[in-house]
């Protein structure tokens, strides 16, 4: 994905708002351009994936104890 010598460890951060109460999340990007995290502040899970240069999306899930029975 990333143009770099074979062998060689790139560590690239990216950073986006939670989209459910808005805390800033950080999280390291696998070799397929995705990061996984869970929010600190609601403990929803939110996965990045950047799929092109400019074009970016954010899936958000719901905690998994939230108190809905359906």
């Amino acid at each position: 994905m990333y143009d770099t010598p074979k062998g060689t460890c790139v560590n690239i951060n990216a950073s986006w708002h939670c989209l459910n109460c808005g805390k800033i999340l950080t999280a390291t990007l696998n070799e397929q351009g995705k990061a996984k995290t869970v929010c600190p502040l609601c403990h929803s899970e939110q996965i990045y994936h950047k799929l092109s240069r400019t074009h970016r999306r954010v899936d958000s899930y719901a905690p998994k104890n939230n108190g809905l029975n359906y």
